[in-house]
C-alpha cells in the first residue's frame, strides 16, 4: 500500500494521508485523501488499488447532500417556478 500523491481507481488524483480511520456507518478501514479541490474524501485499498470509499460503502447515500436547483425559487405547496434573471 502507498500513500502520498495517488492516482484512484476513477481516475481522480488525491494525497493520501497514512493515518487509518474508520467509516462511521460501515466500520471499514478508511484513509483520508486531499483533492485537488482541498476537499477531504474518504478512501479505502480495494483490491489491490485505491478506490473512493463511497464506491463500496453500503451506507454511501447517508453522507449525500441533498441536490439543490440552481435558479429555482421555492414557492407555497412545493411548486416550483424559474426564476427570470436579467428580464
Amino acid at each position: 500500500m502507498t500513500f502520498g500523491i495517488q492516482k484512484l481507481k476513477g481516475g481522480a488524483v488525491v494525497n493520501i494521508g497514512t493515518t487509518p480511520d474508520k467509516c462511521s456507518k460501515c466500520g471499514q478501514t478508511i484513509y483520508w485523501a486531499m483533492t485537488k479541490n482541498k476537499k477531504l474524501m474518504p478512501v479505502c485499498f480495494v483490491d489491490g488499488e485505491w478506490q473512493s470509499h463511497f464506491a463500496d460503502c453500503k451506507f454511501a447515500d447517508s453522507f449525500r447532500k441533498p441536490k439543490t436547483s440552481y435558479g429555482v425559487k421555492e414557492l407555497g405547496d412545493n411548486a416550483f417556478i424559474k426564476e427570470n434573471k436579467g428580464q
